[in-house]
């Protein structure tokens, strides 16, 4: 009886931490030249909003739309993104940098979460 041996060893899987790092990274984008330097940092605002909003625990979502009854007044899951979208652009910093530092934030609490579970 022959034994089965794997040519390669199996990948390990990322650890929960190295998961959560990895999902709260911003995606990479392809270098785009600008008219000036306003809309480059209107860009960049929009993709730490856009890495940001996937990120937001349900309960923040609500609380930022008025709660239950703010969630009802705006049923639509299209609509409650671009009101966040708003409520987040009205609060961003110039460059984006305030909305960074929060997605940075949700990460270290997740990760400080997961080690004290």
């Amino acid at each position: 009886m022959q034994k089965c041996v794997p040519s390669e060893p199996a990948p390990k899987p990322l650890s929960m931490e190295r998961r959560i790092v990895a999902d709260h990274r911003k995606p990479r984008r392809a270098v785009r030249m600008f008219a000036s330097d306003f809309d480059r940092a209107q860009s960049k605002t929009d993709e730490e909003i856009n890495a940001l909003l996937p990120l937001l625990p349900l309960q923040i979502k609500s609380s930022m739309l008025g709660g239950e009854l703010g969630m009802a007044q705006v049923p639509s899951e299209e609509r409650q993104k671009a009101q966040l979208y708003r409520i987040l652009k009205a609060k961003a910093s110039t460059d984006g940098s305030a909305i960074a530092k929060v997605r940075a934030m949700l990460r270290d609490v997740r990760v400080y979460a997961w080690r004290e579970m």
